[in-house]
């Protein structure tokens, strides 16, 4: 459990600075620092996702708006291949993460009693 826990501080640190960076209009790789940067590809967010598609065979599965305002999608595939994006509002798509093994969740919801 502490490593998931490590896993997602490290990574909604990597996002913060990931948005911080293009908010102010510097969404270069280098300021990011070399763990984000092999993620770093942008974009038209259209021509990233028919992308994301033709090649990965990823379609959208989840989509949430960030505290910063920024588009935050994942995209899957049946194989397993996963892709995570965040779309600034200027309209520029940018790939943050990206793996395999993608597990959807299923989550238990409790029955109120007498429903």
């Amino acid at each position: 459990m502490k490593i998931l826990s490590n896993f997602l501080i490290v990574s909604f640190t990597l996002i913060s600075l990931f948005l911080g960076s293009l908010f102010n209009g510097e969404a270069q790789a280098e300021q990011l620092g070399s763990a984000t940067m092999e993620f770093q590809t942008c974009g038209e967010r259209r021509k990233v996702t028919n992308a994301l598609k033709q090649e990965y065979s990823e379609v959208q599965e989840s989509i949430g708006i960030s505290n910063n305002g920024a588009l935050v999608e994942v995209f899957t595939s049946s194989t397993g291949t996963f892709t995570i994006t965040l779309t600034v509002p200027n309209g520029t798509t940018c790939v943050i993460s990206a793996g395999e093994n993608w597990n959807k969740s299923i989550r238990k919801t409790k029955m109120k009693p007498g429903a």
